[in-house]
């Protein structure tokens, strides 16, 4: 296997992980503490068995895999560990899903969830500002579903009218695909 290396400020970067580099100076003899970042490594294998096991993550994934997702609230420290997925559909459409999460001890593995919720809306405008940020305007037309919903919508392979949701799928929204930053 091979790693590549690179030392800045005090941090070993190896081959997308890092390693922390803490030199102890005020030790009689030299001493040098390597630590790994457990919380990365931990989040990453948290997502990657979310994934798998997860019914509704993996349906969406599976259904949407242009789908943008991950958990917030990892530590639990300022709210409950929430998985997120969200999705653009015909350049004017967001489909997002969220689900509380019950984690191991050590945070890497899901070991409950709550039913989720999915909230999709139209978008009806999006403005580009003079500093490149974008300035998003919601239109009327949104919908929250349970998952009784998102069953039906997975029978009909992403079929939003399936649902009772219509769709425009001729009018794109200028910028609103342009960047997926905006997500």
């Amino acid at each position: 296997m091979k790693f590549n290396m690179t030392i800045k400020r005090g941090l070993w970067l190896l081959g997308g992980s890092f390693l922390l580099l803490q030199v102890m100076p005020f030790l009689p003899f030299p001493f040098v503490i390597l630590q790994l970042p457990g919380s990365l490594v931990r989040h990453d294998l948290l997502v990657r068995d979310i994934k798998q096991t997860v019914p509704y993550v993996s349906e969406f994934s599976q259904l949407y895999s242009s789908s943008h997702e991950g958990v917030s609230y990892y530590t639990g420290w300022y709210g409950r560990p929430t998985w997120y997925s969200d999705v653009k559909l015909h350049g004017r459409y967001k489909l997002s899903m969220q689900t509380e999460l019950k984690l191991n001890r050590l945070s890497t593995k899901a070991i409950g969830w709550e039913k989720p919720s999915f909230y999709i809306y139209e978008i009806e405008s999006v403005k580009i500002l003079s500093d490149g940020r974008k300035m998003i305007k919601n239109g009327e037309n949104h919908m929250r579903f349970s998952a009784d919903k998102w069953d039906v919508l997975v029978e009909s392979d992403g079929d939003l009218n399936s649902i009772g949701y219509t769709v425009i799928t001729a009018k794109p929204i200028h910028g609103f695909d342009d960047n997926e930053s905006d997500n």
